[in-house]
């Protein structure tokens, strides 16, 4: 272990981190819910994932974008015990509980599978029915959802995950060994191989300044003898 403490995370190191961000495509052409959902896997991501507020004004966006009049499959699907599930799964949104809802009103007991309609209200309909659907790959509006039998056919929106990186620069500040070397790229590394350890959700590496060096000694400051 190096002997040396961090007392501040550093002046020379840059953390990228990033988050999922949801992109939604209303595909035009009536499918049932299960056709809809083979079709969004295929080409996209998976049939919509409406998990929070964010993702749902970014899903209205692309329903008004794509003048959305009619009904449409999104991936809501009915998992017994009058809970509904998304299609995506347990690796997207925790269990796959569709915690976040925006019912129109209370889903049929006959349906199981969910839509958004015209309005936006969100509703269950037969799954054999025909409709368009949202691929994936809010505030303001009122959309909600709705049910429909899941061999229905409608238009559905499918979605993808973009991967959206931040960059944040902050200042560390070190207290070293008088014996350790600072210049030297192993020990550099070996430190910041310390602090990754303990910020593993991130990446991290140092910033080289303009002089090629990565560390800079702090002077101390003189105090002034009073005359």
């Amino acid at each position: 272990m190096l002997p040396l403490v961090i007392l501040l995370l550093s002046s020379s190191c840059v953390t990228l981190s990033s988050h999922i961000v949801r992109e939604y495509y209303l595909i035009d052409m009536p499918k049932t819910w299960d056709q809809a959902q083979s079709y969004c896997r295929e080409n996209y991501t998976d049939l919509a994932t409406i998990a929070n507020r964010d993702d749902l004004k970014r899903f209205l966006d692309t329903a008004v974008a794509s003048s959305v009049s009619g009904e449409a499959w999104i991936g809501l699907k009915e998992g017994g015990e009058a809970s509904w599930l998304w299609s995506v799964g347990a690796s997207q949104t925790s269990d796959g509980l569709a915690v976040y809802t925006n019912w129109a009103s209370a889903p049929d007991p006959s349906h199981h599978c969910g839509g958004m309609r015209g309005d936006g209200k969100w509703s269950s309909a037969l799954c054999n029915a025909t409709l368009p659907f949202v691929c994936q790959g809010g505030e303001g509006s009122s959309k909600n959802w709705y049910d429909r039998g899941c061999t229905s056919r409608f238009p559905f929106f499918c979605y993808t995950d973009k991967r959206v990186r931040h960059q944040m620069i902050v200042r560390v500040e070190i207290k070293a060994n008088s014996i350790l070397n600072l210049s030297d790229p192993a020990v550099s590394e070996a430190i910041l191989n310390e602090i990754q350890q303990k910020h593993d959700t991130v990446k991290l590496q140092w910033r080289v300044q303009p002089d090629g060096k990565i560390f800079h000694k702090k002077e101390k400051k003189k105090i002034k003898e009073a005359s």
